[in-house]
C-alpha cells in the first residue's frame, strides 16, 4: 500500500515512553490530640462522617447527638427527648462510635447516651418512665427484650 511511496513510511524508531511514577497513598495516621470535650466537639463532624462510612444509619442517628460531658474515659452524648430512639440505637452500637473516636484521638473512650430536655440537664431526678419501671419491673424487661419504645405519657 505504501510501498510505492516510501516517504510516507517512517522508520521504526524506538521512542522512549515515560510512565508516571506511582504516587504513594497518604496514610491517615492518627494525630495525638489531647482528649478534651472542646477538641471532641470541634472534630465531631469528622467523627460522625467516619461512623457513616462504617455504618450509614448509625452515623445519621449520631448526627443528632451533642458531646455533652467528658468524665475520665467516659464521653456522654446528649440527645433531645424526641430523639430517644436515636440514643438507644447509638448506645447499642457504641463500639463503632468508640472506635471512630479512638481513631481520631488515639485514646479509648466509652460512650454513654443521655436524654435531656432543653430546660433541664442530664442526671436530674427520675423520669416518669423510670418511676413506671419501678412500679412495674416486668415492663422494663419486656421493653428491652423486644427492643421496644414506650409512647405516650405514663400518666395517661
Amino acid at each position: 500500500m505504501f510501498e510505492d511511496r516510501p516517504e510516507l513510511i517512517e522508520s521504526q524508531k524506538e521512542v522512549p515512553v515515560e510512565f508516571p511514577k506511582q504516587v504513594e497513598e497518604a496514610t491517615t495516621e492518627p494525630v495525638d490530640l489531647e482528649v478534651s470535650l472542646e477538641n471532641i466537639r470541634d472534630r465531631w463532624p469528622q467523627i460522625v462522617e467516619t461512623v457513616k462510612q462504617k455504618k450509614m444509619s448509625l452515623g445519621s442517628l449520631l448526627s443528632h447527638a451533642v458531646p455533652a460531658e467528658l468524665s475520665g474515659n467516659i464521653l456522654q452524648l446528649s440527645f433531645k427527648k424526641e430523639e430517644n430512639f436515636s440514643a438507644k440505637k447509638v448506645e447499642k452500637n457504641a463500639n463503632i462510635v468508640e472506635k471512630a473516636v479512638e481513631e481520631m484521638f488515639t485514646t479509648p473512650l466509652k460512650i454513654k447516651c443521655a436524654i435531656v430536655n432543653s430546660e433541664e440537664k442530664a442526671g436530674s431526678a427520675k423520669t416518669p418512665l423510670e418511676e413506671l419501671y419501678q412500679k412495674e419491673p416486668l415492663l422494663r424487661s419486656v421493653v428491652e427484650i423486644f427492643d421496644g419504645e414506650l409512647i405516650g405519657s405514663p400518666d395517661n
